[in-house]
C-alpha cells in the first residue's frame, strides 16, 4: 500500500498516538508534508502535550535546507550584521569578503544585482522596510552608503562620526541610520541631513546595534539596543540621548542584539553560549536559553515575536519557542560557523549564511 493510501485508511478517532509517532519517523519527507494535511494529524494537535511530541519529531525531519546558495567568498567578520531579508522574503542581501553586496533571489539562488564594490570590506548592511534601498558601512573609509535596490546605484554617501568598526541599523520607514562604535552613536535623517551625536557609556566595543521598530510599536524609532563586549546591554532614547536602561546578566560578550515587532522585549546572544530575552521596560531578563555548544553568534525574533532563531560556532542553528523557552529544532547542514541569520516578514523562511561559503535556505513547516 502506497503512503498517501495509509493516509486514507487510517481511522481518525482510533489511531493511537504511538502508531502516529512510528508512522512519521517511517515516513519519507513527501509523504510526511502530505500526512501533516490530514484530519488524523490535526485531531492530534489539539492536545498540547501531543503537538509538542510531534512537532519536535517532525521538525527534526522536515527542518532541512531547501537550497544552498554558493558565493565566492567566506563570509567576513562572524558577528557582523551581514545579511537580510526584504519585506517580502523574495531577496536577500549578503556580503562576501571580495568586498560585494549581492541582492540573491531567494527562490533561485541567482545574484539579481551586484553592487559596486568600494574602499575595504563592508561590515554591515541592512534593508529599508519596503526593500527599494538598501544601508552599508565600510570599515576602510568609515562611510555609510544608501543603495538603489533596482538600479544598484549608491545614491547617498555619508561620512560617519564613528570609527573602529561601524554598526549599521536602519528604522522602520527608512528615514533613519544609526552607526555606533563602543564611544558614540551616530544617527542620520536621510531626508533631512539632520545629525545627532549619543556618546555611550560602555568601555569595550559595541558588537551588535538595532532600532524598535515595526507598525506594532507605538514609538518606532525612538530607541535603540547596543550589545557590547563589555558584557552589557544598553537602551537608548534617540531623542533625549539619554540611556533608558542597562540589561545586565551575561558573563561573557554580546555578540547580537535585537528588539521584538512590538518593541516590548530584547532577545541577545552571547560569547557565554546563551540566548536571553529581556523586558525592555523593566530591564529585566525574563528567559534564558541554553543549548548550544558554542559561542553565540546571532539572533533574531520572527515578525510575530513568538521565535528566536540563533546560530552558533557550533554550526548549528537552534528555534527557539518564546512563551516556553523549548529549542522546537535544531538546524544541521552548515560545516563551519554560522555568522548570520534573517527571518523572512511572514516566518515561513529563515536564511544563514556561513564561513562553510554557503547561504542556506531554511522552510519552516506553518503549524509550528
Amino acid at each position: 500500500m502506497s503512503n498517501k493510501g495509509l493516509f486514507t485508511y487510517l481511522p481518525g478517532e482510533e489511531a493511537s498516538f504511538n502508531f502516529l509517532l512510528k508512522l512519521v519517523e517511517n515516513l519519507d519527507t513527501y509523504s510526511l508534508k502530505e500526512l501533516v494535511k490530514t484530519s488524523i494529524f490535526k485531531h492530534f494537535l489539539i492536545n498540547k502535550t501531543l503537538q509538542q511530541k510531534l512537532s519536535k519529531l517532525i521538525n527534526e525531519k522536515l527542518y532541512q535546507f531547501r537550497n544552498s546558495l554558493t558565493i565566492e567568498d567566506k563570509l567576513i567578520n562572524v558577528f557582523g550584521n551581514l545579511m537580510a531579508f526584504n519585506n517580502d522574503g523574495a531577496n536577500i542581501v549578503t556580503v562576501s569578503d571580495n568586498k560585494a553586496l549581492g541582492v540573491l533571489n531567494v527562490d533561485t539562488g541567482e545574484c539579481n544585482n551586484l553592487l559596486e564594490s568600494y574602499a575595504d570590506a563592508h561590515q554591515s548592511v541592512a534593508f529599508n522596510h519596503d526593500g527599494t534601498k538598501i544601508v552599508s558601512t565600510s570599515l576602510g573609509d568609515d562611510t555609510i552608503r544608501v543603495w538603489n535596490v533596482d538600479t544598484g546605484e549608491c545614491i547617498v554617501t555619508l561620512e560617519s562620526d564613528t570609527d573602529e568598526g561601524m554598526l549599521v541599523a536602519l528604522n522602520h520607514n527608512g528615514t533613519k541610520i544609526a552607526s555606533v562604535d563602543y564611544r558614540k552613536i551616530f544617527v542620520c535623517n536621510i531626508d533631512t541631513g539632520e545629525r545627532k551625536i549619543i556618546s555611550l557609556n560602555h568601555t569595550r566595543a559595541v558588537s551588535s546595534v538595532g532600532f524598535n521598530h515595526g507598525k506594532d510599536d507605538p514609538n518606532p524609532g525612538t530607541k535603540i539596543v547596543c550589545g557590547s563586549k563589555d558584557n552589557k546591554i544598553s537602551v537608548w532614547n534617540v531623542d533625549t540621548g539619554e540611556c533608558n536602561n542597562t540589561l545586565e546578566g551575561h558573563w561573557d560578550s554580546v555578540t547580537s542584539v535585537e528588539f521584538n515587532h512590538d518593541g516590548t522585549k530584547i532577545v541577545s546572544g552571547s560569547y557565554d553560549k546563551t540566548i536571553r530575552v529581556w523586558n525592555v521596560d523593566t530591564g529585566v531578563c525574563i528567559l534564558t536559553l541554553e543549548g548550544h555548544t558554542g559561542v553565540v553568534t546571532s539572533v533574531v525574533f520572527n515578525h510575530d515575536g513568538t521565535k528566536i532563531v540563533s546560530g552558533s560556532v557550533d554550526t548549528t542553528i537552534r528555534v527557539w519557542n518564546v512563551d516556553t523557552g523549548e529549542c522546537i529544532v535544531t538546524l544541521k547542514g552548515h560545516t563551519s560557523v554560522v555568522t548570520s541569520l534573517a527571518f523572512n516578514h511572514d516566518g515561513t523562511k529563515i536564511v544563514s549564511g556561513s564561513y562553510d561559503e554557503t547561504i542556506r535556505v531554511w522552510e519552516l513547516m506553518k503549524f509550528v
